[in-house]
Formats: C-alpha cells, sequence, structure tokens
C-alpha cells in the first residue's frame, strides 16, 4: 500500500513538474527534499512561519508551509483551508518523509534525475469513505519561471500542461494507471471560478478520478492541489471541504 500511494505521489509531481515547465524555459534547480520542511524554511522555523523578508519580494505572499490542528488544515501562502471528518486521516511528517523516499526511488528506478526538482510535498490525507485522497504539493519557480507564470495566468499553465498530456498519460500507463481523458475544467473554490486539469484513469479496473488545481502568482512557489477520488468521481465534493481564509 504505501508503494502503491508513492507511485500516486510520483504522478502528482510529475505533473505538477510538467506544469513548471509548461510556460518556463528551465526546470526549478534544487535537492529533492520532500516533507523536509525545516530545511525548506529556516534552521529553527516550523510549520508556518515565514521567510525573512529580504528573500520575499514585496509584491509576493510571504512564503510559508501550512498549519494542522486536529482535522483542520489551513495554508496562509495560498489562501485556503479545508476541515476533513472522522473518515480522513492526515499523514504524519515521519510517513510523508517514507513516502517521499520511496517516491524518489521511484523515479529513480523510471530513470527521472530526481537532482533536477525541488519540490516539498506539505499535506497528504485520506479517506477511507469513500476512498479519497487530497495532496497538497510545493513546487520552486526560478525567476524566469515566475514571470513566465504570471504572464500565463492559471488558464495558461493548464493549457501549456495538457499540451504536453501524451506524455503525462504514457507516464501513468508506466505506472499502472490507464487514462481516458485528462481535460481542462472550470470549477468553483472557495467561491471563485478556476480552471483545472480533470482527469479519468483507471487502476486495475477500478474507476479513479484526479483533480488538479495550479496556485502560481503566489511567489517564489506555486502550489499544486490535487483531489483524488475512487469509484466514483467525488471530486467536486471534495472541492467543498475547502474554505477561503480571506
Amino acid at each position: 500500500m504505501k508503494r502503491f500511494v508513492s507511485m500516486l505521489l510520483a504522478l502528482v509531481l510529475a505533473v505538477s513538474m510538467t506544469a513548471c515547465g509548461a510556460v518556463g524555459s528551465e526546470a526549478p534547480k534544487g535537492e529533492y527534499k520532500p516533507a523536509e520542511q525545516e530545511d525548506t524554511l529556516t534552521d529553527d522555523a516550523k510549520p508556518g512561519d515565514t521567510l525573512p523578508d529580504d528573500t520575499v519580494p514585496e509584491e509576493d505572499n510571504d512564503f510559508s508551509l501550512g498549519t494542522m490542528q486536529g482535522g483542520t488544515y489551513e495554508n496562509a501562502y495560498v489562501g485556503y483551508g479545508c476541515t476533513l471528518g472522522p473518515n480522513w486521516a492526515y499523514k504524519t511528517a515521519e510517513e510523508l518523509q517514507d513516502i517521499s523516499g520511496l517516491t524518489k526511488d521511484i523515479f529513480e528506478e523510471g530513470g527521472v534525475d530526481v537532482s533536477s526538482f525541488n519540490s516539498v510535498v506539505d499535506m497528504m490525507a485520506e479517506c477511507t469513505d469513500p476512498l479519497a485522497s487530497i495532496n497538497i504539493n510545493y513546487t520552486a519557480l526560478s525567476a524566469q519561471e515566475r514571470v513566465a507564470h504570471r504572464m500565463a495566468g492559471e488558464e495558461g499553465l493548464v493549457d501549456g500542461t495538457l499540451q504536453q498530456k501524451d506524455m503525462l498519460i504514457s507516464t501513468y500507463a508506466q505506472a499502472g494507471i490507464e487514462v481516458s481523458a485528462m481535460e481542462k475544467v472550470s470549477v468553483t473554490f472557495c467561491g471563485e471560478e478556476r480552471w483545472a486539469i480533470h482527469t479519468t484513469a483507471s487502476i486495475q479496473g477500478t474507476p479513479y478520478y484526479i483533480l488538479q488545481l495550479f496556485d502560481t502568482n503566489i511567489g517564489p512557489y506555486y502550489v499544486t492541489l490535487t483531489l483524488g477520488a475512487f469509484v466514483e468521481d467525488t471530486t467536486p465534493q471534495l472541492l467543498e471541504l475547502f474554505y477561503s481564509l480571506d
């Protein structure tokens, strides 16, 4: 099961990196350190802290990771949160680190150079009834990529990612996920109309649905929210779990 979760995370990161490259001319540089929040912030920092003022342009949101208290996750960087019920379980920092290690192994087994990845898994939660998952991932942007993302906007990022969907579908297939459709959709998220990527697939004959939203024009990292649902497409209901922090 842990390896299966890692495979899904690897695919989430693959889409994130594809989206990053869809509008930028160079990939983020740095080490692959998912869930190592102390390395992403400062030596004495913890989730919810911000970087020093001199590292963040004035027009950007202060960089911070999300915070969790009980069943509630909130993320000031992207401006939304969610409260999950008793059927949901958040992965601990230790579990995320373990899963991320396996994810790195999966990438390397597939011949992917993980040295070019700079991603952090901020939150992962799973539901048992119905079977569903939520993943929030940060991906670093170079200065050039940040400019490109701002110019493209959310819809441009989605369109650019879908231009490479044949490659993504092939990547999914290598992991045993057969994709039948991958398309741009309009959704309502936290009271706003947003563009997203909706994927319809199957895993060993079981229907699997994925909805991904990208927050890009906020700072040195862009954030991918991935909602996954098995058997039935409950991604619209998963969207409703989120609320705006504004």
